[in-house]
């Protein structure tokens, strides 16, 4: 008699994305699940597995290729046991702090709010927004870090709450800016405005957090307002109004990016872009301007070279070793005498 082969059960990562509409980082009664959100499903690495979208009650899972409202980029492929996993929400749909879904905004509700529930894992938030020291995969977007359990034991309360932008008594028109001896000079106009209390003009770079730069009074009549001379954080620097009512409910503006030419006299060059490993690469500067830093990292933010307080006096090239280097995906981080960053990609084939 030959013994029957059991088949293993399945493990299941996922949960709820919900509309958190009192902003209080909790699941309470009645909050509806947010439809068409996109998850994403990585390794540990940094390889897309997976993709789905939350249904009409806010609900997603991930499992194994073939099961129901899942797209696997490998046929056949399934969640591991005891395997580290990155789920990444709104890709494509969550921009500089704030989701779109369905014509609506949204930012991301508080994470790991306490409550008096019996179990609070139930019911809180679980997502973050990926920083710098984050891989970059997830940099810039809300996402959780997860270690799957055995076969059977599946793992669903990763849930992600996002908050309604509040609608506010006042509309903002235009909201624009411009280079002017290197600084930046910005300009909004508002349609209407009643009750209203104050903007905050909130400054942000590709590698600089974001950061309240001032506040300025609503006055009652006035229509055109300014704010000039800003120093900005580099090439790219972005812009938000954040407008506060005077219950002290506020909405963001849409983000618009301003590029300062006048840094535009750093001048590199990376080659060859492609590669293959075991090449080295060259980094090409303008003897004029030359950096005070140069990094090689991966796509998980490790570090893999680094060449801190560059004398300006240097040779203007650098012959970038990759042997030992797997095939992929990896950065190379610039910094200027000024402190600005600058990064370049480039790939490795076989």
């Amino acid at each position: 008699v030959e013994p029957m082969c059991m088949k293993k059960p399945g493990i299941q990562l996922g949960n709820r994305i919900w509309e958190d509409s009192n902003e209080n980082g909790v699941q309470d009664a009645g909050e509806a699940g947010l439809q068409g959100l996109e998850i994403n499903l990585y390794n540990n690495g940094g390889t897309l597995l997976a993709t789905t979208t939350s249904d009409a009650n806010g609900n997603y899972f991930f499992s194994k290729d073939g099961d129901a409202v899942q797209t696997w980029t490998t046929l056949g492929d399934s969640l591991q046991e005891n395997t580290t996993y990155y789920l990444v929400f709104g890709a494509g749909q969550f921009s500089l702090g704030i989701l779109n879904v369905g014509g609506n905004d949204y930012s991301l509700t508080q994470k790991g709010q306490t409550t008096t529930s019996l179990n609070p894992a139930l019911v809180d938030s679980d997502a973050g927004v990926g920083d710098l020291l984050q891989p970059v995969f997830v940099q810039g977007l809300p996402f959780v870090k997860i270690t799957s359990r055995s076969a059977g034991e599946n793992i669903s309360n990763l849930d992600v709450g996002f908050q309604p932008l509040a609608t506010l008594p006042v509309e903002v028109i235009s909201f624009t800016g411009i280079e002017k001896d290197c600084k930046i000079d910005l300009s909004w106009e508002l349609g209407y405005a009643e009750n209203f209390s104050e903007f905050e003009i909130e400054h942000w770079g590709p590698f600089q957090p974001r950061q309240t730069l001032a506040s300025m009074s609503f006055e009652e009549g006035r229509s055109n307002y300014q704010f000039s001379g800003i120093r900005g954080l580099g090439v790219q620097n972005y812009f938000s109004l954040k407008l506060i009512d005077q219950d002290g409910s506020f909405e963001y503006t849409q983000p618009i990016s301003i590029k300062l030419d006048c840094f535009d006299g750093f001048v590199y060059s990376l080659f060859p872009n492609p590669s293959t490993t075991g090449t080295d690469l060259t980094l090409q500067f303008n003897p004029e301007s030359m950096p005070r830093e140069i990094r090689m990292i991966d796509i998980m933010g490790n570090i893999l070279f680094k060449e801190k307080n560059i004398d300006p006096m240097s040779a203007p090239s650098r012959a970038l070793n990759t042997q030992g280097l797997l095939p992929g995906t990896y950065f190379i981080y610039i910094f200027d005498r000024r402190g600005n960053p600058y990064f370049e990609k480039f790939i490795l084939n076989e």
